[in-house]
């Protein structure tokens, strides 16, 4: 990469030679009658090599490569060819020339702006759809981040003050996080042709997997640059998934606690760790677990099948409970497939779960409503103000599921109306009418796991939890964890949750260790709020906490926290 933007500073230095020569034999009468043609069709021509040498070396420095070697040699050809056709016009019988050098002019640029403007042909290991997304990696935007560390670890005040060896050793510090997933990257095959193209004389990629380097001295020799562009198609799902940089700070499995995990959790330092083949065995095979996990979520997707009903399937049907007729539709993914009698006879039980929903399921609806729409004026949010217009029916994916949505218009959201979706009796979801999701996606089966643990607005005092702690339903914990910096705003020293719940209270506290270390802000803010469920009388309905949020207290621009554990719904 740097010989090439060399190579095109020598370009451009060529050029205007040639520009100034050409030019100045005009300018001072040099060149005369014949000679004149020429010069001035020379003088086109190297001004326009200058120009596209300057591009060429511009984008050669914001690393924007691709095939600039190629594409910048084609339209020399193409400049040269049409440019000199026409210095041919002064000569005796040079039709023959003029029309040659003309016509091979026009085919160079006709190819050229072929080749500049046909798609890349896609490689792919997957069908993903996905969002464009652009991820660069250099190392000299790290460089900053793991020299402040360095500094701070060693006692060194000014930056002016580090040695050229220790000024490298930063380069194998900032790539040192990013190293392990490049390798694994490289080792499985991740790499499009971009990337070759970009590096085709470099082995380095067989090295690493003989161990011969480490990745580290891989990407020294790629001067300290990745784009996700060098990645196969369907690999930047995952890896945007996984490697967000943006969103490291709202608790999803992402690979900055992967790779804490792997250097042994150190409460002081991200960058500064030497690279070791111990750490890359256990960080590979932990995201190899990821890759995994992320496939069978979401990679299935593509092979599924999926009902699409334009049209109702069964004539309107009417519910007791609303007094309302609907328009039946098949919804989600075809698990065994519906023939037409099971189809109208699973709408018949799942119009039978609608109409006998406990009175506890309707209050919670209109409660989660109020959250929703109702702001100052909850007395607005009722059911009773619904009017359903359609039912979708999912085909069950567990044996004895009873699974649909409704939705319909609201007088107290007119403009979007309201959607609510029920499994086997108890409502997971709601939001806007056309908004519902899966009842199968990993968030509802999670929200339906947790609405099936306890009966929770049972639980509304000491004595209540008591015989939940005795069959260690319930755990008693203290609120705020022994860490500089967490608050509550609260009276409670001590709250309930449930096995799962404190799990995930632990998992985000350790990720408050691993975002201090890496974030380098020792008195980072956290408070704590205990989030309860209340009635229209503002009387807690019980004593575990529904949500349990855990934020960054004061607005940093480089960290904002935002972890939810979600105890029941």
């Amino acid at each position: 990469m740097l010989l090439r933007k060399v190579f095109y500073g020598i370009c451009i230095l060529v050029d205007i030679i040639g520009v100034c020569f050409f030019g100045g034999a005009i300018f001072f009468g040099i060149a005369t009658g014949k000679e004149m043609a020429i010069a001035v069709a020379f003088l086109a021509t190297t001004a326009l090599f200058t120009a596209i040498s300057v591009i060429s070396l511009r984008k050669s420095i914001n690393n924007k490569e691709g095939k600039l070697v190629r594409n910048s040699a084609l339209m020399k050809l193409s400049v040269f060819f049409t440019c000199t056709s026409f210095s041919f016009w002064t000569f005796d019988d040079s039709t023959a020339a003029f029309l040659l050098f003309l016509i091979l002019g026009l085919i160079l640029s006709a190819i050229t702006i072929y080749v500049i403007k046909k798609k890349k042909k896609k490689h792919t290991v997957m069908t993903v759809p996905y969002q464009k997304y652009a991820f660069t990696y250099k190392g000299k935007w790290e460089w900053d981040a793991a020299a402040n560390e360095y500094m701070r670890l060693n006692g060194i005040a000014d930056i002016d003050s580090l040695t050229e060896e220790q000024s490298d050793k930063l380069y194998e510090y900032a790539a040192g996080p990013f190293s392990y997933l490049f390798y694994w990257l490289a080792v499985e095959g991740c790499f499009c042709q971009h990337f070759y193209e970009d590096f085709p004389c470099d082995d380095f990629v067989l090295q690493m997997r003989n161990r011969e380097i480490t990745p580290v001295e891989a990407l020294m020799a790629m001067d300290y640059y990745f784009h996700s562009d060098y990645l196969l198609e369907g690999i930047i799902p995952f890896f945007r998934a996984y490697y967000d940089t943006e969103g490291r700070f709202t608790g999803r499995n992402y690979y900055l606690y992967d790779y804490y995990d792997a250097i042994g959790n150190p409460d002081d330092r991200y960058y500064c760790v030497d690279f070791s083949w111990e750490t890359l065995d256990r960080l590979t095979v932990k995201i190899q677990e990821r890759y995994a996990q992320w496939s069978k979520e979401y990679c299935t997707d593509s092979q599924k099948e999926y009902y699409y009903d334009d049209e109702p399937f069964a004539e309107a049907i009417h519910s007791a409970l609303f007094d309302a007729d609907m328009d039946a539709y098949r919804d989600g993914v075809k698990f065994l497939g519906f023939s037409d009698s099971e189809a109208q006879a699973y709408l018949a039980k799942c119009m039978d779960c609608l109409d006998a929903l406990p009175e506890k399921q309707i209050k919670k609806l209109e409660r989660s409503l109020d959250d929703t729409y109702g702001g100052e004026n909850l007395e607005a949010v009722s059911i009773a103000k619904f009017r359903p217009e359609e039912i979708h029916i999912f085909e069950p994916q567990v044996a004895g599921d009873v699974v649909f949505a409704v939705i319909g218009e609201a007088e107290f959201e007119p403009e979007h109306g309201i959607s609510f979706t029920v499994r086997n009796g108890i409502i997971i979801d709601w939001g806007f009418a056309n908004d519902f999701d899966d009842p199968y996606s990993s968030r509802n089966v999670e929200r339906y796991e947790k609405m099936t643990l306890l009966d929770f607005e049972s639980i509304r005092t000491e004595s209540d939890a008591k015989r939940y702690l005795a069959t260690g339903e319930l755990v008693k914990v203290k609120l705020l964890p022994d860490l500089p910096g967490c608050r509550s705003e609260q009276e409670e020293e001590y709250l309930y949750l449930t096995p799962r719940a404190l799990a995930e209270k632990e998992r985000f506290e350790k990720y408050i260790r691993n975002i201090r270390a890496f974030s380098a802000i020792e008195n980072l803010g956290i408070l704590y709020t205990a989030d309860y469920v209340e009635g229209r009388d503002k009387s807690r309905l019980s004593i575990v906490p529904k949500t349990l949020y855990i934020s960054n207290t004061e607005i940093n621009k480089w960290v904002k926290i935002s972890f939810a554990v979600h105890v029941w719904y």
